[in-house]
């Protein structure tokens, strides 16, 4: 929640239901959110653990490897200095099989510099 956004929700949602119509600053917004008990806090940098060490993610992540080669086998490879000669499957490899693509996806969500400096919070929360 920013003094923005929350300005944005009075004026377009909270002051119609009450046939209000009229603007709010972005000043008296802020001032209206520090009475409410938000306040603004920095994002600091902090030590975060996600459980990548955890027996069973690692386990996790040895089946994924050997999944990955076994299906690496049956996919074509590319060679060349553009990568444009495909070196085809060996049938005898693929058998019953068919032969495999691989689609890859960045799915990134944040990026440098797009993370606000800080955010408004009630006291006792947190953003994540």
């Amino acid at each position: 929640m920013t003094p923005i956004v929350f300005q944005d929700y009075v004026v377009k949602t909270l002051f119609p239901q009450f046939g209000i119509n009229k603007g709010l600053s972005r000043n008296a917004a802020t001032r209206w959110m520090f009475k409410l008990g938000f306040s603004p806090q920095e994002h600091r940098k902090c030590l975060y653990f996600d459980g990548h060490e955890r027996p069973d993610v690692v386990e996790a992540r040895k089946q994924y490897i050997k999944d990955f080669d076994f299906h690496r086998k049956l996919s074509r490879m590319y060679a060349g200095d553009n990568l444009d000669v495909a070196i085809a499957v060996d049938p005898e490899i693929l058998g019953d099989m068919k032969e495999k693509v691989f689609i890859f996806h960045d799915e990134s969500t944040i990026h440098a510099k797009e993370k606000p400096k800080s955010t408004w919070l009630l006291p006792g929360t947190t953003k994540i």
